[in-house]
């Protein structure tokens, strides 16, 4: 797994398979802007606390994120996979029906 960090803000990520995007991608930890929460919070008389909470909680459930589509399950795959050629088979024989 191999530490990065491209964008040069400290958010530091590493690189893994993205699904969604079927290419090795950087996956960097998912971040609530708390400031700006606590602002939607005052001006909703709280009404805004339920919906935080829940972003809150969907960071401690899934806190990878891919930069490119935002999917949150990265596969740490060392290659990607490659049909082998399996070996040509020998033609089956087929016997004739039996009359009985």
């Amino acid at each position: 797994m191999e530490t990065i960090d491209e964008t040069g803000q400290g958010r530091a990520g590493f690189k893994a398979y993205c699904p969604r995007c079927k290419r090795t991608e950087v996956f960097c930890r998912a971040k609530v802007n708390h400031p700006r929460q606590l602002v939607l919070t005052i001006f909703t008389g709280g009404l805004w606390a339920i919906p935080w909470s829940a972003l809150c909680m969907g960071t401690l459930l899934r806190p990878w994120r891919c930069k490119t589509c935002g999917w949150h399950k990265p596969e740490f795959r060392e290659t990607t996979c490659i049909p082998v050629a399996k070996p040509p088979s020998a033609p089956k024989k087929v016997q004739p029906p039996t009359v009985e």
